[in-house]
C-alpha cells in the first residue's frame, strides 16, 4: 500500500471459473479478520473488462476495509489467458506482495460446468459438445491450469501462490479453510458460521431455476458423451502433467 492512498487488496482469489470461487468468497467474508469486495468479482486487471476504470476506482472497492489484516477479491477473469491476458503483469506492477489463492477441479468436469453456466446465463444456444468444441479457446482455456500457473510463476514467487483442489473445499472444508486462513494470515481456528453452506452462484436464484426449465423445455443436451469427455481429456493431458509436475501427484484427477 502507497501511504497516503487507500487500501489495496493483499490477496486475490484468481479463478477458476466454476470451481468453488463464490463458495470460498462467501466463507472469506465472513471471517472477522477478512475483508471481501463487494461485489464478488471486480474484474479491474482483465483489460477488455474494467481496467480502464482506473486506480482510483479499484481502491474505492476496499474504503471499507478498515484495520482487516486480510483484504481481497475474487475474480475468475484472472485466470483465464488468453482470453484475458496479461493480467500477472497488471497485477505484479501495482500489488507485487500479493498472496494468489488459485482453485482448480477437475477440469472436463469445470467445463461442463463452465457450459451449464453460459447457457444458463449467457444465453448460449448452442448444445454442449457444438458449443465446446467449436469454442475450444473460451471453454478449454480455463481448465488449462498449468499454463495459468505459468504466467503468475513469471511474475511471482512460488511461495506467493496457494493452489487448492475445489474437491477438497467440498469434502475436507474445515481442514482446506484452515489452510487458506494461514496463507492469509488470519486467525486459522476460527470457523465460518457458513461453512456448511455450498453456494451454487452468485446469481439470483429464481433467475438460475428459470434459466433450468429453459434449458429442460428446449431439451439442449447439458453434458457430454463420453467420447467427447475423453476428447477433452487427450487436449488436457499435457497440461495436467504439467500440473502435477508443478504442484505434486494429489493434481491429477487419475489422468495419465
Amino acid at each position: 500500500m502507497t501511504s497516503g492512498r487507500p487500501r489495496l487488496p493483499n490477496f486475490l482469489v484468481i479463478g477458476a471459473m466454476k470451481a468453488g470461487t463464490t463458495s470460498l468468497y462467501e466463507y472469506l467474508r465472513v471471517h472477522p479478520q477478512i475483508f471481501m469486495a463487494d461485489p464478488k468479482e471486480l474484474h479491474y486487471f482483465a483489460e477488455a473488462k474494467n481496467w480502464q476504470c482506473g486506480r482510483d476506482w479499484y481502491e474505492q472497492q476496499f474504503a471499507s476495509a478498515g484495520s482487516a489484516l486480510a483484504v481481497g477479491e475474487a475474480s475468475t477473469s484472472y485466470a483465464n489467458d488468453p482470453n484475458h491476458p496479461g493480467v500477472p503483469k497488471r497485477v505484479a506492477e501495482l500489488i507485487p506482495d500479493v498472496r494468489l489463492v488459485y482453485l482448480v477441479r477437475h477440469p472436463v468436469d469445470r467445463i461442463e460446468s463452465h457450459y451449464r453456466h453460459c447457457a444458463s446465463y449467457e444465453d448460449e444456444p448452442r448444445p454442449a459438445e457444438e458449443a465446446v468444441f467449436q469454442d475450444l479457446r473460451r471453454y478449454l482455456s480455463p481448465s488449462r491450469y498449468a499454463h495459468q500457473l505459468q504466467r503468475y510463476l513469471e511474475w511471482f514467487p512460488r511461495e506467493q501462490l496457494l493452489v487448492i483442489r475445489s474437491e477438497d473445499l467440498l469434502r475436507r472444508r474445515r481442514k482446506t479453510l484452515r489452510k487458506v486462513f494461514l496463507f492469509l494470515g488470519v486467525d486459522p481456528g476460527h470457523v465460518p458460521n457458513t461453512t456448511d453452506v455450498e453456494y451454487l452462484t452468485s446469481r439470483d436464484r429464481p433467475n438460475m431455476w428459470r434459466r433450468a426449465r429453459i434449458l429442460r423445455a428446449d431439451r439442449r443436451p447439458v453434458t457430454m458423451s463420453a467420447s467427447a469427455r475423453a476428447d477433452l481429456t487427450d487436449r488436457l493431458r499435457a497440461d495436467v502433467r504439467l500440473l502435477r509436475e508443478l504442484l505434486g501427484p494429489g493434481y491429477g484427477w487419475g489422468i495419465a
